[in-house]
């Protein structure tokens, strides 16, 4: 069975709307060439005002980079001055201890120099205290005889005469019974000339006692 068109029996004609506008004279037959002699800038006359769009944006992330650069600078800056401030600490503080340590060996160097001084000076002292306390076990005085006193109780005066004036020696004024002492010389009295003469012995310079006569003797020559 065959379809026939709905429209082949209408009589009515159908009218085509004109979509198309009639060609002109002057377009007719002919294509416009001058499209094909353009330049790039005349093509693309919209290029440029990307270009300037880019070029405006370009200068705020240059922008953006020098404030990056600037505050990395300033950081190291502030770490360089703190590491500065850091070894200048650090130095001080050497300087410090070193001070102090060369100051601390100096005083412990005094302190063992003061020491070895106290211990020599009591080394002299127990020393001087041996010499004495023999000296007085085998008798005072400065010469080779030594005269023990029989019968003490003689004033140590300055000349060989009962009429000098009295001297002591070692803290003591007088020659006592049982003592020795080492005799320089023995004299006789410096004003009696008349027996039985007085004999004194001289113990140091300025320094006498009387031993006594040949019938009331004082102090007699030791064994």
């Amino acid at each position: 069975m065959t379809r026939k068109n709905p429209y082949e029996n209408q009589e009515e004609t159908l009218d085509i709307p004109d979509f198309v506008e009639e060609k002109t004279a002057d377009t007719s037959g002919t294509v416009d060439m001058s499209i094909f002699k353009m330049s790039d800038e005349e093509l693309y006359d919209d290029a440029p005002e990307e270009e300037n769009e880019e070029t405006e944006k370009k200068p705020a992330k240059k922008k953006k980079s020098n404030g990056l650069l600037i505050f990395s600078l300033i950081v190291n800056l502030l770490l360089l001055a703190a590491c500065a401030g850091a070894v200048f600490y650090a130095l001080n503080q050497h300087n410090a201890y070193v001070k102090a340590n060369t100051e601390n060996q100096q005083i412990k160097a005094a302190q063992d120099t003061l020491k070895q001084q106290i211990a020599e000076k009591d080394a002299t002292i127990e020393a001087l205290n041996k010499q004495i306390e023999e000296k007085g076990k085998s008798g005072s005085g400065e010469g080779d005889l030594v005269y023990v006193i029989v019968d003490g109780g003689m004033y140590f005066r300055k000349e060989p005469t009962s009429d000098a004036e009295k001297v002591t020696y070692n803290n003591s004024s007088q020659a006592l019974t049982g003592e020795e002492y080492h005799v320089i010389e023995v004299v006789n009295d410096k004003d009696i000339k008349t027996e039985p003469i007085p004999q004194w012995a001289k113990i140091a310079d300025g320094v006498y006692f009387c031993i006594g006569t040949e019938d009331d003797v004082w102090a007699e020559k030791a064994d």
